[in-house]
């Protein structure tokens, strides 16, 4: 029997709107490989806008518990951690044994943060340009 080269699909998201297109993403390639879709939220240890835009800070509520409901075609397990971003995708990748770590960006400022994720992360990791999907 053949083995799937992808088998786990990680998408790291930031819970908002410019995530359902990193999400949808994600799930394309799940769904294309058979493979079960890990949606990760990472949140950073001190987020400033906490302190000083509580409006602006993602709301977590309920919408981790509803992906597998959005995704019903899909196996997704869903979860949030706290800490670095780029730390934290690889301790989950190496947790979950994901395959391919999926992360969107927007503008030269974020994938130039993104490229530490790059250097850290085992495996493939799936660059979207949620400017280009808009």
């Amino acid at each position: 029997m053949k083995r799937r080269v992808v088998q786990r699909v990680l998408v790291a998201i930031d819970i908002a709107v410019a995530s359902d297109a990193t999400l949808e993403h994600a799930a394309d390639l799940a769904l294309a490989h058979g493979a079960e879709l890990q949606v990760l939220y990472v949140k950073p240890s001190l987020d400033p806008r906490e302190v000083y835009a509580p409006d602006k800070v993602p709301a977590l509520d309920g919408q981790l518990d509803r992906m597998q409901s959005r995704f019903p075609d899909l196996k997704v397990d869903a979860r949030h951690e706290m800490g670095d971003l780029a730390a934290t995708i690889r301790e989950v990748v190496e947790q979950w044994s994901s395959d391919v770590v999926v992360i969107g960006y927007s503008g030269r400022k974020e994938k130039k943060r993104l490229h530490r994720v790059m250097r850290h992360v085992p495996g493939s990791v799936y660059l979207v340009d949620i400017g280009r999907t808009k």
